[in-house]
């Protein structure tokens, strides 16, 4: 039996040594290289002059309509893990689905913090357990 994982941490401060993990630009000791091409980063678009996940944070931010100034130590964003045991998720791959429950996990993170608050979402099919994890402003 299959069960599913959700993992809420939050972000304040500097996001730079989480986004290089999130969006590869460094290669974690976890993640295995060869398996790299399989992961996706095309569910969420950033907004036109955005570059990477840091910015994305910003953007949304400046653009959320706040009406009270950001302390340093206030929650930034969320990053959101969601997986389910690595044999689920392999099988899911292999029947062609995973697609479906990607789409379905951005869906829900959508729903639940709000389309404009979702500011990223990764596919990681290169370590061991394959996740997705979504970045939320809120």
């Amino acid at each position: 039996m299959s069960y599913a994982v959700l993992h809420i941490m939050k972000a304040s401060g500097s996001c730079n040594a989480i986004a290089r993990h999130i969006e590869r630009t460094t290669q974690p000791d976890n993640a295995h290289s060869e398996l790299r091409h399989l992961n996706r980063d095309d569910f969420i678009k950033y907004p036109d002059g955005v570059d990477g996940l840091g910015e994305a944070i910003q953007h949304r931010l400046d653009n959320a309509g706040l009406t009270r100034k950001i302390g340093k130590n206030q929650v930034l964003a969320l990053n959101v893990l969601m997986t389910s045991d690595g044999d689920a998720l392999r099988r899911l791959a292999d029947e062609g689905r995973l697609d479906e429950w990607a789409q379905a996990s951005v869906g829900w993170a959508k729903q639940t913090f709000g389309e404009d608050n979702v500011v990223a979402a990764h596919l990681h099919m290169d370590e061991q357990t394959p996740h997705l994890q979504s970045r939320s402003c809120r």
